[in-house]
């Protein structure tokens, strides 16, 4: 839960910086200034966390589901982040897609004995299952329209990479801010009520954006991005609770990789739908 929490004041502070790297060096260092943080999280990783598996539990190396599930999520990121330019039927979309089924089916097959990769009993626990489908979802309506906001402030706006990420500042600042409350927050009302307000703020901080326009100013489009960053704050930190909470303690770093490989699949599922709802909309409101 910590590692999550850190993981998404990351993901926020990096829009600002992200900016400043594309106009100054170009937009491959995006990528480059990743590798330094990294490598500080899996050494601070080695140093400061506990091992949490009991003495008694089996454990083997698993590099074979490993690689099928690396495979499985490469093929399925292909296939949504090929969508928005390719469509839904190219071969592109539609051979990757294939393909992440049955490496999907691959590696569930592989990992049927329970003792590898994963444990596929933990799939069966409800509200294991809920929190990382919530998850998928809420990173889908956050960070899947984000690209979108940003080609707006850039097109509509006529903004410079550089102001794109000081205009985005609202929805990092905002999730920053919330985030530090929400451990009070949840000791007072609960994860169920700060997921579902999270989630009713996310739905308003939407809701305000569509409705920003030329003629609206930034008021709207800022109050849009006060809301999604608020809201994100609430939903993200009590879903990974409840997820590694719904599992044994052996199985904590288990839930806590599996929830962690939904959020940048709603991303990509996010970027997919909503690219192929802007493309759809761009060739009907744009002749030629």
């Amino acid at each position: 839960q910590i590692v999550a929490y850190y993981q998404d004041r990351f993901d926020e502070g990096g829009r600002l910086v992200g900016g400043v790297l594309v106009e100054l060096l170009g937009w491959r260092w995006v990528f480059l200034v990743n590798v330094p943080f990294g490598l500080l999280v899996v050494a601070g990783t080695w140093w400061r966390m506990a091992e949490t598996a009991s003495p008694g539990a089996r454990r083997r190396v698993d590099p074979g589901g490993a690689l099928l599930a690396v495979a499985a999520l490469l093929a399925l990121n292909l296939a949504l982040a090929s969508v928005p330019e390719a469509g839904w039927s190219s071969g592109t979309v539609v051979g990757s897609a294939s393909a992440a089924v049955l490496l999907g089916l691959a590696f569930a097959f592989s990992q049927r004995r329970g003792d590898g990769l994963v444990d596929l009993a933990l799939l069966r626990r409800p509200a294991f299952l809920s929190a990382a489908a919530l998850g998928f979802l809420g990173r889908m309506a956050g960070l899947g329209t984000l690209a979108f906001i940003a080609l707006w402030l850039q097109g509509a706006g006529d903004l410079t990479p550089m102001r794109t990420g000081a205009a985005l500042l609202p929805l990092t600042g905002s999730l920053l801010v919330m985030g530090m409350c929400v451990g009070r927050l949840q000791a007072v009302a609960g994860p169920a009520a700060l997921v579902s307000s999270g989630f009713a703020l996310k739905a308003a901080g939407l809701l305000s954006l569509a409705a920003a326009g030329a003629d609206t100013g930034w008021v709207v489009a800022t109050a849009g991005m006060v809301l999604l960053g608020c809201g994100g704050a609430l939903v993200f930190p009590p879903l990974m609770g409840v997820a590694v909470a719904a599992v044994p303690p052996e199985r904590a770093g288990m839930a806590s990789g599996i929830t962690n490989a939904c959020y940048p699949l709603g991303t990509a599922a996010g970027v997919a739908v909503f690219g192929a709802l802007f493309t759809a909309r761009i060739g009907r409101d744009v002749p030629g």
